[in-house]
């Protein structure tokens, strides 16, 4: 009998012990006698019946080793089969410019030389030429429009997002918008006039007024709370769907309550077109450049140690932004159907297209400026570099060595490609997230744990 290298095991007060799949997404938890049980049982021992039988059918036991790489080789093509209908995003920045002067900001902290180009039409339908081009490449895609940046809703740059969105149309792409959601309100004819094409904005606010105003501030040092909680509540009214992204850090975890009310206040959590998350905020480079950046772990337990104290707070922003702890509460939230998380994001299996100002494709949004990792071209030819895009492409924790075997593969799924190739890691391999285990044994201890007090069940997150 064979126990699964892919168990976390955290012991707990009561000597008790949670145990969590990774590749299964199952969570129990044993006593300690079953836990000596189950050593016996690996030891050749019988005993244990019906808890070994339980511990085979959740995914923990298995005869061998070859039967467990069989079960991941499973989930790996399913995965596979299934990219085929997934959504390729193809996002457009139309300038690297930008109104707002944010304290983390990842563009201009870390690339303070980015390309000043800005789009025009002509590169716009290049842009649209190059899309067209990628669509017959990959015909079995779903396909969807993206509009990044910088800031894509400048003044301007107001005649060639007209364009593009134009373009969307004409193309049956729907769009998202990712912007700050300052100038939403000068564009709001333009985007009533595409609301049937536009699926989501995404807006920003970090906390209350105070707090908003000192992280993103504009180019000359004003506030810009009031504008972007002016178009949360004119795109709702207009039922736009918005997304409310919260960039989160020990600078303002602690003011998630008070924001919680103003979304409450406001009544945009009763919107059926409004919903939020968080987003920690990162620094893929250890640049140091950018303030108040966390491990996991104590951005974990400052998050939870806010929702012991504020309830509504945690319904309103959840965990679903956390990338690696999102992964584990959809798993374990979904009553096992969620899948294992194979790859680390979209840019691992061509699920981004990214073409910036300058005439460059890239694979990830935040790649891009940084011309030694584009992959392509879209003028003054269509152009893709395959070199270029071996790194990104089929990055999964099948093809990552180090990542085959590891216990916490897939809920990381071989860490974030950006992370290593900006570290200038030419050689493909795992971007492991500092303090993982730390912070998987934070959400164990504090949240998996008091859901099952008393009970020798799954823990639902």
């Amino acid at each position: 009998m064979y126990l699964t290298k892919r168990l976390i095991r955290e012991h707990i007060a009561t000597g008790e012990e949670i145990w969590l799949n990774a590749l299964s997404g199952a969570i129990d938890k044993l006593s300690e006698v079953e836990v000596a049980l189950v050593e016996r049982s690996l030891g050749g021992q019988r005993g244990g019946g019906s808890l070994i039988a339980r511990l085979r059918s959740r995914g923990y036991l298995f005869d061998n080793a070859a039967d467990e790489q069989s079960r991941f080789r499973r989930l790996v093509a399913e995965f596979g089969r299934e990219q085929h209908g997934a959504v390729t995003h193809l996002v457009i920045c139309p300038t690297y410019a930008c109104n707002l002067r944010c304290v983390y900001c990842f563009e201009h902290r870390s690339h303070p030389n980015l390309p000043r180009e800005m789009m025009d039409i002509d590169a716009v339908n290049h842009v649209f030429d190059a899309f067209s081009r990628i669509r017959r490449l990959y015909p079995s895609r779903n396909y969807a429009l993206g509009l990044f940046g910088g800031e894509p809703l400048m003044t301007s740059t107001r005649f060639v997002v007209s364009r593009i969105l134009s373009r969307a149309r004409k193309n049956r792409l729907p769009v998202m918008i990712v912007t700050n959601g300052v100038s939403v309100a000068s564009y709001l004819p333009i985007l009533e006039e595409h609301q049937s094409d536009i699926q989501a904005l995404q807006l920003t606010l970090d906390g209350p007024e105070e707090v908003h105003n000192q992280r993103r501030p504009d180019a000359a040092g004003r506030g810009t709370f009031d504008a972007v909680a002016a178009a949360v509540d004119i795109l709702l009214e207009k039922n736009m769907h918005v997304v409310l992204r919260v960039n989160v850090d020990l600078g303002n975890v602690d003011e998630l309550p008070r924001l919680a009310k103003v979304i409450s206040n406001r009544g945009w959590s009763e919107a059926s077109s409004f919903s939020c998350s968080l987003a920690p905020v990162k620094d893929h480079l250890g640049s140091g450049a950018i303030p108040n950046v966390p491990a996991e772990a104590d951005l974990l337990s400052a998050l939870f140690d806010v929702y012991d104290r504020s309830p509504e707070s945690e319904k309103i922003f959840g965990l679903k932004g956390l990338q690696v702890l999102g992964q584990l509460s959809a798993l374990l939230g979904s009553g096992g159907s969620s899948r294992p998380k194979i790859y680390h994001c979209e840019a691992n299996h061509g699920g981004f297209w990214v073409a910036g100002p300058e005439g460059l494709l890239y694979a990830c949004p935040e790649a891009v400026g940084q011309p030694d990792l584009a992959i392509g071209r879209y003028t003054p030819a269509f152009e893709v570099w395959p070199q270029r895009m071996e790194p990104w492409m089929g990055r999964n924790i099948n093809t990552l060595n180090a990542c085959r075997s590891c216990e916490v593969g897939p809920l990381c799924g071989g860490g974030c490609a950006y992370a290593s190739l900006a570290g200038k890691n030419t050689t493909p391999g795992p971007s492991c997230a500092a303090g993982l285990a730390r912070a998987l044994s934070v959400y164990l201890s504090r949240r998996a744990v008091q859901s099952c007090q008393g009970k020798k069940v799954r823990v639902r997150s």
